[in-house]
C-alpha cells in the first residue's frame, strides 16, 4: 500500500506537472548530490583496471592447476595427498565446466541430479539453485521455502517492478515537459540519470529473485517426476 500511495503521488505531480513545476524541479535537484557520485563511479572505474586483474587471476588459476598436477605425477608423495590434490583439481575443472565449485561428494551429488533432470535445467540454472539445497550422502536435497524466503521473493518483486514502474513515470514526465519546451538540457541529463538509476535498481531487485525461482521450477520437476514413478 505504500508503494501504491507513493506511485500515486509521483503521478499526481505528473499529471499536473504545470502547476507544480517549481516542486518537481526542486525535487530532483535535490538528487544532484547522488548522480555527480553515480557519474565519478563512472568516471573512475575505468581506472581499476578490472581486465588486468582479471588476468592475474587466470594466471594465479591455472598455476594452482598445474602445481596440483606436478603432485600428482609425484611417485614420492603419499597416497592421500595425492588423492586430496586430484579431487581439488577435478573441482577446479568442474567450474571452468559448470561455474559450481564442488568436490567429490558435492560434485557426484550435482552430476545425479544433472541426470535426472533430464537436460530440463542447465547447469546455471542448477547453480542458481543451490542456495536453497543441502548435500546428504551425495544426493542434492531441495529445502523447503522458510517464510522469510518468500516474504524476500515478493518484497524484491515489489520493489522491482514498482522501481520499473516509476523510472517509467519519469520517462512520461520527461516526454510531458518535452512536449510543453519546458526541458533543459541540465533537466534532461538528471532525469535521464534517476530513470536509468531507478530501472537498473529494479532490475536488481528482480535479479535476486532468480535463485528462488530456480529452486522452486526445479522442485516443482523433481516432484512430479515422483509421483509419476509412484
Amino acid at each position: 500500500m505504500i508503494l501504491i500511495d507513493f506511485l500515486s503521488k509521483i503521478l499526481d505531480l505528473i499529471v499536473n506537472y504545470s502547476s507544480n513545476t517549481e516542486h518537481i524541479n526542486s525535487m530532483i535537484n535535490s538528487t544532484s548530490s547522488w548522480i555527480i557520485v553515480l557519474l565519478a563511479v563512472v568516471v573512475l572505474t575505468p581506472k581499476l583496471n578490472i581486465p588486468s586483474a582479471f588476468t592475474r587471476f587466470e594466471q594465479h588459476k591455472r598455476q594452482k592447476i598445474k602445481t596440483l598436477n606436478e603432485i600428482i605425477a609425484t611417485e614420492s608423495v603419499d597416497e592421500d595427498l595425492i588423492a586430496a590434490a586430484k579431487d581439488v583439481r577435478d573441482a577446479l575443472y568442474f567450474k571452468e565446466i559448470t561455474k559450481i565449485y564442488a568436490e567429490s561428494k558435492k560434485r557426484n551429488a550435482l552430476i545425479k541430479l544433472h541426470k535426472q533432470l533430464n537436460s530440463n535445467f542447465t547447469w546455471e540454472q542448477i547453480r542458481l539453485s543451490l542456495e536453497y539445497v543441502d548435500c546428504i550422502d551425495e544426493s542434492i536435497k531441495y529445502k523447503e521455502f522458510t517464510k522469510f524466503n518468500i516474504a524476500n521473493f515478493y518484497f524484491n518483486k515489489i520493489i522491482g517492478i514498482g522501481s520499473a514502474i516509476f523510472s517509467f513515470l519519469i520517462l512520461i514526465y520527461t516526454l510531458a515537459l518535452f512536449i510543453a519546451h519546458s526541458l533543459t538540457i541540465y533537466l534532461a541529463l538528471i532525469l535521464l540519470a534517476q530513470m536509468s538509476f531507478m530501472f537498473v535498481s529494479g532490475l536488481g531487485y528482480l535479479r535476486q529473485n532468480w535463485p528462488y525461482n530456480a529452486a522452486e521450477k526445479i522442485k516443482e520437476f523433481l516432484n512430479s517426476n515422483q509421483e509419476e514413478n509412484v
